[in-house]
């Protein structure tokens, strides 16, 4: 839901909120006190629960995975409330999609894509305002005052011509709810420099657990009578088990059960320690493997996105994009691609599940999906989603792998919990989870430009070949959204550059593959691809490339803004020996960011030493100043990994890649020095987690060129890539 700025507000019923009366047993932020012995909200569409000792008890329904956002949104709802942050207290919400949905996400419980904070903002600030609204409304009765002689401070109530005051608790102790909800005006709710709370660094309430080690995760789950397990799945999906061999020497640690699940294997032990030994000496044979290679697949999109003759899904078709071609004067073309990628989760995928003797099942799992992990183990169990109580854990990252629709991991546990009659905790090993991963789609780019006799950029052409990674990672949202190849396309479109005819299409190849979304989607190699050739439109037409942004970015103030800050933060014009800068710009969500790389080449070795990113952001309003920082600089390090380092080669159908040793990511000492800074160009929040990851790819990729005078065109910048390119 949109705040209007000329409307009037008012709460249907399905956007509730609640008032709990009882005293509270939630304890700080930590998911694991909730999730035992915590009494449930007063209501099931509960948002915000004042007890009489004053305690305040949010509901968040963004998932924890170390990006803030658990914090971020009540920090919203307590703003308008006007609570003592002091007061608050955090739960995840129940999993209840009517009540809690993302608007922006199908109205699911959902975080990814980095709309938490950006979808909820306007509603957390309804809820407070209404509670607010009810707290002195029932004060005023109590005092047989007007309402309108009553003020707020911090969780307090406050009649100034008597000087009564009242705490939020006592207020609450003697509340009773309206039948409908107060409606609340525009001018009901705070102006911007009116805020105590956002915009203001308060710290993360997740934070003192993890720093403590009294932070619970899914895999820290301890039950009596549990078993532990892990799932050996096919290389592909849709293969079937053929056969199971068990090594004759396999070592005996206990009771080791090996369980055929038609289309995976389970090995069950009472110790996981005798699962890994026992899953190194088993071998399954599968049916229906296929013989999918990732070499081949690069070579056929390749030359299926050169074809212009055939048409894709048109993402973006401004202005006369033909006549434009035909009429130019010169026509510029340039290919890109990148591989499958990982998501490289810190916390292997697990999930621990238990059934009880009246056929209830209870799953603790760290999941981005909660709405769909109680389906999906429902539906896999035949019981229904009514019977499922989901505890939602800490997640360990994520990076859209906790996000499936279909939650694998955790529908793996509750399977073999009623299968065995006994709580069961899954653990995917690391193996396990590179082996059956389900990667970034892999694409092939093809661009051209059309220019007139005077240099400007008249048209741009933009063809993407890849997956969509939506149909097999939530078929459902991909369904709602009317099966548009969202998370292959995204990026390709021009939204702020002055291009007069713009045209982004994309063209879907499917692939006995697992693919799903991950950071960044296709926004990381689609504006890779667009940012380095627009670098080679500059080039061609010797002109700076900043100056090439700024002109076209002309009518977007904000948009320039961004890329004069960075432009200044980097010293763009200063001359460097031994190093090359190289800028990249994007916008994401409503949010714009640009992104300069300083690096040098290390030869005969091939290795791209990235020295210094500078990244200015627009992301409108921030709400935790600090936690955005953060949240930028690590996303600058997960796509400056993914840029250098990351990739999946299938062979035969087979994962060639099995753990770190041979799946590289970037290591502390590879960090280059990181300066982010934060511009507030907006009234409203818009998408920060993401968006670091998107620049680094093509800021590093047109500093390479400024340096050597050769264009890396394909994702990772590997050593062998760039020896082949440099003649090392």
């Amino acid at each position: 839901m949109k705040l209007s700025r000329r409307k009037l507000i008012s709460n249907a019923a399905g956007l509730g909120f609640g008032f709990s009366l009882a005293p509270l047993a939630v304890i700080g932020a930590d998911p694991s006190h909730q999730n035992g012995d915590a009494a449930p909200p007063a209501t099931p569409d509960a948002w915000v629960r004042i007890a009489p000792n004053g305690v305040i008890t949010i509901q968040t329904p963004s998932d924890e995975m170390g990006q803030g956002s658990m914090t971020a949104l009540p920090v919203i709802l307590a703003e308008e409330l006007d609570a003592d942050w002091e007061d608050v207290r955090i739960e995840f919400c129940p999993p209840d999609d009517q009540v809690y949905g993302n608007p922006n996400l199908a109205g699911l419980v959902l975080t990814v894509a980095s709309w938490a904070v950006n979808s909820y903002y306007d509603r957390m600030r309804l809820h407070g305002a209404q509670m607010r609204r009810i707290l002195l409304d029932s004060a005023a009765r109590q005092w047989r005052v007007a309402a309108s002689e009553l003020h707020t401070g911090p969780s307090r109530i406050v009649h100034a011509p008597s000087g009564r005051t009242m705490t939020y608790g006592e207020a609450a102790a003697v509340t009773e709810l309206p039948a409908q909800p107060p409606i609340i005006r525009e001018e009901d709710l705070k102006r911007r420099d009116q805020f105590r709370l956002i915009g203001t660094d308060l710290p993360r309430r997740d934070i003192p657990a993890k720093s403590d080690g009294s932070a619970r995760y899914a895999i820290d789950v301890r039950l009596p009578d549990l078993v532990h397990a892990t799932v050996i799945r096919p290389p592909v999906p849709g293969a079937r088990v053929r056969k199971i061999k068990v090594d004759k020497e396999s070592p005996k640690h206990g009771m080791v059960e090996v369980i055929d699940l038609a289309d995976r294997v389970a090995i069950v032990a009472a110790r996981y320690s005798s699962v890994q030994a026992v899953r190194d000496s088993i071998r399954v044979e599968w049916d229906g493997v296929g013989r999918f290679d990732s070499r081949d697949a690069r070579r056929q999109r390749t030359e299926r996105v050169r074809d212009l003759s055939a048409s894709g899904f048109p993402w973006q078709d401004e202005g006369n994009v033909d006549t434009a071609f035909a009429a130019a004067e010169s026509i510029l073309e340039g290919e890109y691609g990148s591989e499958y990628v990982y998501h490289a989760q810190m916390e292997p995928l697990n999930a621990t599940a238990r059934f009880h003797d009246d056929g209830s099942l209870e799953v603790w799992a760290g999941t981005q999906a909660p709405s769909h992990c109680v389906r999906s183990v429902a539906g896999a169990t035949g019981i229904d989603p009514s019977a499922v109580r989901l505890h939602r854990m800490y997640s360990g990252g994520a990076f859209g792998r906790r996000g499936a629709a279909d939650q694998d991991y955790a529908v793996d546990a509750a399977v073999l919990a009623k299968r065995l009659g006994r709580p069961v905790k899954v653990i995917w090993s690391r193996e396990e989870d590179i082996h059956a991963g389900r990667f970034k789609p892999m694409s092939a780019q093809y661009l051209r430009a059309a220019l007139d006799d005077s240099g400007r950029l008249l048209a741009w052409h933009h063809r993407v070949v890849s997956e969509e990674s939506l149909t097999q990672g939530d078929p459902y949202r991909h369904g709602v959204w009317g099966k548009i190849p969202i998370t292959g396309i995204l990026g390709a479109e021009q939204s702020v550059y002055d291009i007069p005819h713009r045209r982004a299409e994309h063209l879907l190849e499917p692939a006995q593959v697992r693919v799903s979304p991950m950071r960044g989607v296709g926004v990381t190699p689609n504006r890779f691809a667009a940012e380095s050739f627009l670098d080679e439109v500059a080039q061609a037409q010797g002109e700076d490339p900043l100056e090439l942004r700024l002109r076209l970015a002309a009518q977007r103030p904000r948009a320039r803004a961004v890329l004069e800050a960075v432009a200044a933060m980097a010293q763009w014009h200063r001359p460097r020996a031994h190093t090359a800068l190289g800028l990249a710009f994007t916008a994401y969500d409503a949010t714009l960011l640009a992104c300069v790389a300083e690096v040098s080449v290390e030869m005969p070795a091939g290795r791209i030493r990235v020295h210094r990113l500078w990244s200015a952001v627009d992301p409108g309003l921030v709400v935790q100043p600090v936690n955005a920082q953060s949240q930028i600089q690590g996303g600058l390090m997960f796509g400056l990994s993914n840029a250098l380092k990351e990739r999946i080669d299938i062979r035969e159908g087979e994962v060639q890649q099995s753990n770190f040793h041979d799946y590289s990511i970037l290591q502390a000492s590879e960090v280059p020095e990181v300066e982010v800074r934060l511009l507030e160009g907006g009234s409203h929040p818009s998408a920060i987690g993401e968006v670091g990851v998107l620049l680094p790819a093509p800021a590093v990729a047109n500093a390479f060129t400024r340096l050597t005078g050769k264009r890396l065109r394909h994702l990772p910048f590997s050593p062998d890539r760039v020896r082949s390119l440099l003649g090392g």
